[in-house]
């Protein structure tokens, strides 16, 4: 018999905003899910399962008063549905900051200009 080889993980991208956060207060273990929605209607929203360090990052950025919160966001997902990675975009869709598993994402774009007012 020959070894069994796994697919490569495929990395897909949703260009949009966070529309819904779900998660299951009496059971902190479920699995927890965020719905986007894109910037145009024609384009279908997504349903994407959230792990890990990733599930504190939504919280945070979802209630955050600083600008990251109400940025365009790139969601990086597998062929799952499971979301990789978030890179937060500018006007231009230049990528300023990446947040992925294991890295810390704070503070917040627009966090340090508070801070020094």
């Amino acid at each position: 018999m020959g070894a069994i080889t796994c697919a490569p993980e495929r990395d897909y991208a949703y260009i949009g905003y966070i529309r819904m956060h779900r998660m299951d207060a009496l059971d902190p273990k479920a699995p927890e899910y965020v719905l986007l929605r894109a910037r145009d209607d024609g384009i279908a929203p997504a349903l994407l399962e959230i792990r890990d360090e990733l599930k504190g990052y939504i919280e945070d950025v979802l209630a955050t008063p600083f600008k990251e919160g109400r940025m365009l966001k790139r969601f990086h997902f597998n062929q799952y549905c499971e979301l990789r990675a978030v890179e937060i975009l500018d006007d231009e869709y230049n990528v300023v900051k990446t947040v992925r598993q294991g890295e810390d994402w704070r503070p917040f774009i627009g966090e340090e200009k508070e801070a020094e007012t």
